[in-house]
């Protein structure tokens, strides 16, 4: 209709009028009918709105169209859009110097400060989405992912570096219409949700290609390797948390021994006495943190009495109270966690706060 009314080839802009009025100000109407004509009336208001200007600029002495632009004058607000207009853009790079990568930093940092005062300071830093998604469409995901190391760093330098690593990795860890780190669903819908377009390596992705080659910057620049390290691990658990793929690398190994922390041994001995929940427990943890597979999972989920086959170990296990182990040990070291216990070392770097 908008399109049709600016059109002035036609002598029905009466009628139109009349019919935009009874469709934007309908004299009855229920509650729940209302809810749903406002939602529809906000998602067509900027169009509506540029017709109607347009309309009046044509025909200055016309006294309806008026109304209608302040019938839709509360609805111009309600779009959405990963696009930022141009007066953003101004106010991220208006300052000389200032670059959307300085701005993203500047952001993570005004977050990170308002967390400290945040008992005094009530009202949080002015944040937007679209300022990530701007700064991955015009820098791309390495210089992005840079952008945040470097801010988490530095807060890391300034005592911050808890908070920060929180900041960076919902950052990393957000969900978009494209590229997007983890599965989109439609909540309670039964119709499937489109794949998200595949389009460059999103920042999840990029941070694993940092976290494959941080190996070579611990002489160089340890704090830089350690954030990466650190950063990485916080994305994956995250996410695993919230049922994507496994953390890379993370698997049972059954080969000499169980791999989450369980040391299977070939010296011989009888099974001591072991507070079977507390072991569940902790196998449980592991488990969720690892992201092992299904059957891992229900063993571990079990008690660990089921039977494992180690192949060329010997024979089977059995974890039952008060077994005897025969021919094989069973060492439980207490680290449960792949690595991230208290003596957890990384190419020479101690990461006891993950």
């Amino acid at each position: 209709m908008t399109s049709y009314a600016l059109e002035q080839t036609h002598h029905d802009l009466d009628v139109l009028i009349q019919i935009f009025h009874k469709l934007i100000q309908p004299t009855s109407i229920s509650g729940e009918a209302q809810a749903m004509h406002k939602t529809i009336l906000s998602i067509v208001s900027r169009r509506l709105e540029k017709c109607f200007r347009t309309l009046r600029r044509r025909e200055p002495g016309r006294t309806d169209i008026e109304p209608l632009l302040e019938a839709i004058k509360d609805n111009l607000n309600y779009e959405r859009s990963a696009y930022s207009p141009v007066s953003e853009l101004e106010q991220w790079t208006g300052t000389p110097g200032n670059t959307l990568r300085i701005a993203l930093r500047n952001t993570i940092q005004s977050l990170v400060n308002w967390y400290s005062t945040a008992s005094i300071n009530l009202t949080p830093p002015s944040y937007t989405h679209r300022q990530l998604f701007t700064t991955l469409k015009l820098l791309g995901a390495h210089k992005t992912l840079l952008a945040i190391i470097d801010e988490t760093k530095a807060q890391t330098e300034a005592g911050n570096g808890a908070v920060a690593l929180d900041v960076a990795t919902a950052l990393i860890c957000a969900p978009s219409t494209e590229n997007s780190p983890l599965p989109v669903d439609w909540v309670t819908s039964p119709v499937a949700a489109p794949a998200s377009p595949r389009t460059r390596l999103n920042l999840r992705e990029m941070l694993k290609v940092e976290f494959d080659g941080a190996a070579g910057l611990v002489m160089r620049d340890p704090l830089t390797a350690e954030t990466i390290v650190r950063l990485h691990r916080r994305v994956e658990a995250q996410l695993a948390v919230v049922g994507t793929e496994p953390l890379p690398g993370a698997q049972l190994d059954l080969g000499v021994g169980v791999g989450v922390g369980v040391d299977v041994g070939v010296e011989g001995h009888a099974m001591p006495d072991i507070d079977m929940d507390a072991v569940n427990d902790a196998a449980a943890a592991a488990a969720a943190v690892a992201g092992v597979g299904d059957i891992e999972q229900q063993v571990l989920d079990q008690g660990l009495e089921q039977h494992l086959d180690l192949g060329g170990a010997g024979g089977g296990l059995d974890l039952g109270a008060g077994s005897d182990m025969g021919d094989m040990g069973l060492d439980l070291d207490g680290d449960m966690g792949m690595g991230m216990g208290d003596d957890d070392d990384v190419w020479g770097l101690n990461f006891d706060n993950m």
